[in-house]
């Protein structure tokens, strides 16, 4: 759940505010290169900026580091120069174009690297783009405006042979993710809409407020910001479809979005996956324990990481200011004892939520702060929860025993709690929920798990309006 990974080195993304009525048609533009270390080696780049009908964004990718998008603010354009904040990495990235079509400038992070990008017809990742069958359609260029006029943009996958009857709209897990799920080599999300698209579901999913193609400012996002944005797109989809069957599916602090954002909209269906069913510092201390022993952690030392973070945790959420806030999250650090410190430089330092720079992070302050039980208290709509037992990030026996109490105090005789053996947290096939396996895994939720979820979706249906 707090899989916000650990991204190192930069990116783009922010939409001006161009009416439709100015609207240009959505473009794309790429370049790639890299910049230069200072050890004299180099660190691919790729750059994508698109032109869409409310504005330019855009977007850069680090394929080295498997990392695909990273929040930006700030962009300017005049045609010649390009410059923008990345404020998640308290960097700038300033661009000129060198007049034979390519860009020279530098990304600020501390020291300032040299970068050169040149345009290219296509970026590493772009193959999967063509990676459609006959009967499925793919409408990527759908753009609506949440409640605070920030545009946003996504795809809408659907079945030409089946009729468009049910749809699901996707709220991803934390971090800065975009419509596909894009991780690593994995596209999860669009893995996962294609799957569901075959067997006569439609998905709809859009990236998230700054990132890649959508508007608005992703690092100052909070969950609340995020399920007004998923009202928006279920307000959307019902006045453009009128699906018979309109649902939410949430992955990760996606159900905690998808529960919020229930009780607004009256969905026809909701389904969590890997949902948080603990309060937000119960949860992440105890994926603290989880995930420091898929690492190597003993029981002791998991322990001891538990007890900082609990401590570390109550810091982020009760400080009165950002100043006050960091500077309690350094005496705390400094405090602790060298077998501690050992403990936290090895399991606790590099993870997002106690890495110290994140400490004012406002999407960190948003989940430790927030209880998703409070929120599925609400939900009368009918419930998969569905997880895996090799989650470390979101353990399946207290989330799911959470979720399950708190939905009962709205019970819906179709409501279903189901856990699968030998899934990880992104519903990956495996033994081992480690996250550093992540990458190396195929792709998470796909046709088997997309099976049970649709025969679900399916059952609630009255069987003259089933056809799949």
């Amino acid at each position: 759940m707090k899989s916000r990974f650990s991204f190192a080195l930069l990116l783009v993304v922010l939409c001006s505010t161009l009416s439709l009525s100015a609207a240009a048609t959505p473009s794309r533009e790429t370049w790639a290169g890299s910049a230069t270390l200072p050890d004299g080696g180099s660190l691919p780049l790729e750059l994508e900026v698109f032109t869409e009908p409310y504005g330019k964004t855009a977007n850069v990718r680090s394929p080295a580091q498997g990392v695909q998008n990273i929040p930006v603010t700030e962009l300017t354009s005049d045609g010649q120069h390009i410059a923008m904040t990345l404020p998640t990495l308290g960097a700038q990235l300033t661009l000129n174009h060198d007049g034979r079509g390519c860009l020279k400038g530098e990304l600020k992070q501390g020291i300032a690297l040299p970068v050169e990008l040149c345009p290219v017809a296509g970026l590493s990742t772009d193959d999967y783009l063509a990676d459609l069958s006959d009967s499925i359609e793919a409408q990527p260029d759908l753009a609506f405006r949440s409640a605070d006029g920030t545009w946003l943009s996504g795809t809408l996958y659907r079945n030409m042979t089946k009729p468009l009857q049910t749809v699901a709209i996707i709220a991803q897990g934390s971090g800065p993710v975009d419509r596909d799920g894009s991780f690593g080599p994995h596209k999860l999300y669009r893995n996962f809409a294609l799957n569901m698209a075959t067997q006569g579901i439609a998905v709809f999913v859009f990236d998230k407020r700054g990132v890649r193609r959508s508007g608005g400012d992703y690092a100052s996002a909070q969950v609340e910001d995020f399920a007004a944005d998923l009202t928006a797109a279920y307000d959307y989809i019902q006045q453009q479809l009128s699906p018979a069957h309109l649902g939410l599916i949430g992955h990760s602090e996606g159900a905690t979005v998808v529960a919020i954002t229930a009780s607004e909209t009256q969905p026809a269906f909701v389904i969590a996956l890997g949902g948080v069913g603990l309060n937000g510092i119960d949860a992440i201390v105890l994926q603290d324990k989880t995930e420091s022993l898929a690492k190597g952690a003993s029981p002791t030392e998991a322990a001891q990481l538990q007890a900082i973070a609990r401590d570390y945790y109550r810091i982020v959420v009760e400080s009165e200011s950002a100043d006050q806030r960091r500077k309690r999250g350094e005496q705390l650090l400094a405090s602790l004892s060298p077998e501690q410190q050992e403990v936290y430089q090895r399991f606790g330092a590099a993870t997002y939520t106690l890495a110290l720079e994140n400490i004012n992070d406002a999407t960190l302050y948003s989940i430790l702060a927030t209880d998703p039980t409070l929120y599925w208290q609400s939900v009368c709509a009918p419930a998969l929860i569905l997880n895996g037992d090799q989650d470390v990030q979101v353990p399946a026996a207290e989330n799911t025993g959470g979720l399950a109490v708190a939905i009962d105090a709205c019970e819906h005789p179709l409501s279903k709690v189901q856990v699968l053996k030998n899934y990880n947290h992104m519903f990956q096939r495996t033994d081992d929920g480690n996250v550093e396996l992540y990458h190396q895994l195929p792709d998470g939720l796909g046709q088997d798990v997309s099976e049970i979820i649709a025969r679900w979706i399916f059952s609630l249906q009255p069987q003259s309006s089933v056809s799949h």
